[in-house]
């Protein structure tokens, strides 16, 4: 498969995981305690992928180790961000702010990895832009507040992660990266669940963990492709583009499902600007 195939399927599986989160990340729950549950279980998952595949590939050395770790302390703090964003964040702010990760991505890897774009590839990411602006735009005032400063944050966290990501990968199959990386946030988490646990000692229900299960494996199996798309010679703009076309998916899945059919006609037209712009990509 091609580097945009990997790219449409990490988004897929992708938002069907942040579905399954939202059910879990309420007001009740302990974001630190998320984090370590959703990052051991991505690293299984990894793990379960990789023993699947026939080549396993990875070179260490002194600086890709310490990339390998930064990375893993920046999507660590990012995660737990991510889940305290969620709790105190309506859905429509969340994906607004979190979305600026793009934005970041972008300039990133115009900078550090001299991407450079054709005048259609222009069209497709002025698309996909202009998609992602039409569906966050609400007459809701859209105010500062701890929800939204730390979906920033995160957004900031997610694309520092992912940029040194693309540093590395090509060190790495892209299944022992997904385990290895995994399993170092996860290491990463342990010191802030102890602190937590000295001051509140009550794990999340059965039910927080049987989802969380789902949707950390989702999360395993989406990176997966992300890194697999680096590796097919994918641009670490292009695909983060991309993976916009989560907010279609996200706001359909709400539309069927939840019958949320405010902003109707300004939904359609951001998802058939999304659309085209990935279409635009491919050809």
């Amino acid at each position: 498969m091609n580097w945009f195939i990997y790219s449409l399927l990490a988004t897929l599986v992708y938002a069907i995981a942040e579905i399954i989160v939202k059910y879990i990340a309420d007001k009740k729950s302990e974001p630190i305690y998320l984090s370590i549950i959703s990052a051991s279980f991505s690293a299984l998952m990894g793990l379960i992928i990789t023993l699947t595949q026939r080549q396993i590939i990875f070179h260490f050395t002194p600086i890709i180790i310490a990339a390998l770790i930064l990375s893993a302390v920046l999507a660590a703090i990012g995660i737990i961000t991510f889940y305290a964003a969620m709790k105190y964040s309506d859905i429509s702010e969340f994906v607004l702010f979190t979305r600026t990760q793009v934005l970041f991505i972008f300039l990133g890897g115009i900078v550090f990895f001299q991407e450079t774009f054709t005048f259609w590839q222009g069209i497709g990411i002025a698309c996909i832009f202009l998609g992602a602006i039409v569906i966050s735009l609400s007459k809701t005032k859209i105010r500062l507040h701890k929800g939204s400063i730390l979906a920033l944050i995160t957004a900031v966290l997610f694309a520092a992660s992912m940029l040194v990501d693309r540093s590395i990968i090509s060190n790495f199959s892209a299944s022992f990266y997904t385990s290895i990386i995994y399993f170092v946030i996860a290491l990463v988490l342990i010191a802030p669940v102890v602190v937590v646990w000295k001051k509140r000692r009550k794990l999340p229900p059965t039910k927080t963990w049987i989802a969380q299960f789902f949707s950390s494996s989702l999360y395993a199996i989406s990176t997966f492709f992300v890194y697999s798309s680096y590796n097919s010679g994918g641009y670490v703009s292009l695909t983060t583009l991309i993976a916009q076309l989560q907010i279609p998916i996200i706001v359909l899945y709400g539309l069927f499902v939840f019958k949320e059919k405010d902003r109707l006609p300004q939904k359609i037209v951001a998802m058939i600007l999304m659309i085209v712009g990935a279409y635009i990509l491919h050809t």
